[in-house]
C-alpha cells in the first residue's frame, strides 16, 4: 500500500507538473533589485519592453519598459532516503520551486508529493556526530569486565582480641588494548582496597591482602557476633586512544556475608 501510493503520487508528478520554471528564468538581462518599507522586495527589468516582460497580477501601474516582478517566494520540495533501520524514509532534497504564483500546477503536484511521503513514511535520522575520545573512553571503561573481589578469611571465622586476614581474591592492576571506532584504546588500571568489617571501615589498602601471618589487611573485632564484609575496590583507569588521554574511575564490589566472630573462655580444671 505504501509503495502504491509512493508510485501515484510520482505518477501525478510527472503528469501534472511539466517543466518546472526555476527561479533565474524569471530574472531579467538589466535588473535592480528594490527594498520596499513594508519588507518586501521587487526587481526592476530595465533590458525588456513592457510586453516581453513577465507580468504579476496586482501590479499594474508599471511604466512602459519599467515592468515591476516580484521576487518569487520558493517551495522546498522532499527526497527519498534510505534508513538501515526502518527502510525509505524522506528528507529535504535541497531542491526549491517557485510558489503558485508562478507555476500553479508544479506548485500543486509537489505539494501532494510532499503530502505523501509524510503520511506514508517516516523522516530520515539525522546524520551522528563521530563520537570524541573520552566519549569513547567512557563507554569502554564502563563495559570493560573489572574483577570483582572475592572476600575470605581464613580458617572461615574471627576469634576476638585476634587478628583476622583478609584475602581480597583479585587483582589490583590491569592492562588491556580494545579496538574502538576512533582505533585501538590502551587502558591501565589501579585498584586500592576499601573494607567495611561490618564494625568499622578501613581504607585504601593497597593490598594485595593475604592469610596469616604476611597479609597486609587485618582487622581485630572486640565483640563476638556474625558480620557482613564488604569489599570495595576503586579503580583509577587511564586510557590513550590516538593522541588523547584521560583519567576515570570506576568500582567493583564483593561481600562475605554471615561472617561469624568467635570469644574464647578460659575454662580451669580442677
Amino acid at each position: 500500500m505504501r509503495r502504491l501510493a509512493l508510485f501515484t503520487a510520482l505518477a501525478l508528478l510527472a503528469l501534472s507538473v511539466g517543466p518546472v520554471v526555476p527561479a533565474r528564468a524569471l530574472e531579467c538581462p538589466q535588473s535592480e533589485v528594490i527594498n520596499k518599507r513594508d519588507g518586501t522586495s521587487e526587481v526592476i527589468c530595465s533590458g525588456q519592453s513592457h510586453q516581453s516582460s513577465p507580468k504579476v497580477a496586482g501590479a499594474g501601474g508599471s511604466a512602459p519598459g519599467r515592468p515591476r516582478v516580484a521576487v518569487p517566494d520558493m517551495v522546498g520540495v522532499l527526497g527519498l532516503g534510505n534508513d538501515p533501520a526502518t527502510g525509505l524514509c524522506y528528507r529535504p532534497s535541497g531542491q526549491t520551486i517557485p510558489t503558485a504564483e508562478f507555476n500553479a500546477h508544479a506548485n500543486s503536484a509537489y505539494r501532494v508529493w510532499n503530502d505523501v511521503l509524510q503520511r506514508e513514511l517516516s523522516r530520515c535520522p539525522a546524520a551522528v556526530a563521530a563520537p570524541t575520545p573520552q566519549e569513547v573512553a567512557i563507554g569502554v571503561v564502563e563495559t570493560f569486565p573489572f574483577p570483582a573481589p572475592k572476600p575470605y578469611i581464613a580458617p572461615g571465622r574471627a576469634i576476638t582480641g585476634l587478628r583476622a586476614f583478609l584475602e581480597p581474591r583479585s587483582p589490583t592492576t590491569i592492562s588491556d588494548t580494545r579496538p574502538t571506532p576512533l582505533g585501538d584504546i590502551r587502558l591501565d588500571a589501579t585498584g586500592v582496597y576499601y573494607v567495611n568489617w561490618g564494625d568499622s571501615r578501613t581504607g585504601p589498602h593497597p593490598g594485595p591482602g593475604g592469610p596469616w601471618p604476611d597479609g597486609n589487611i587485618s582487622h581485630v573485632y572486640t565483640d563476638r557476633g556474625v558480620y557482613d564484609v564488604e569489599v570495595t575496590v576503586v579503580w583509577t583507569v587511564r586510557w590513550q586512544l590516538g593522541g588523547d588521554s584521560g583519567t576515570l574511575n570506576v568500582t567493583t564490589e564483593g561481600a562475605l556475608p554471615g561472617f561469624p566472630v568467635e570469644q574464647l573462655q578460659a575454662v580451669r580444671n580442677r
